[in-house]
């Protein structure tokens, strides 16, 4: 029986405010001012870990691996991205969050 784990802590992503001004004088292109220096405010920091299970078997002439991967094996929920734009009508709306917790099942036939 193989066991393995992978856990994945990192700071969170960079959460870049800013006021869009959209109305300048001489047909200026829109421009976008940050609120804060950035990388002052961030994301919640991400941590999830992966699991790994697998055995292998022989049958006849014949060696299996069947696996199963758990991936987010904790359900974390981390928030990974919302609307900057201060601004507008859906300001700090979330747009991204982390993968859901999946399951897979292989199977590694050698012959």
């Amino acid at each position: 029986m193989n066991v393995a784990a992978t856990a994945d802590l990192r700071q969170g992503y960079p959460f870049a405010q800013a006021i869009n001004i959209a109305s300048r004088p001489n047909r200026a292109a829109a421009v976008a001012v940050l609120l804060d220096p950035l990388g002052e405010e961030r994301f919640p920091n991400f941590a999830t870990m992966d699991l790994r299970l697998e055995r292998a078997f022989k049958v006849g002439g014949v060696k299996l691996l069947p696996s199963f991967d758990m991936f987010n094996l904790f359900k974390a929920n981390t928030v990974m991205g919302r609307r900057t734009n201060q601004n507008a009508a859906n300001a700090n709306s979330v747009f991204g969050i982390l993968a859901p917790r999946i399951a897979r099942i292989g199977m590694m036939v050698n012959f």
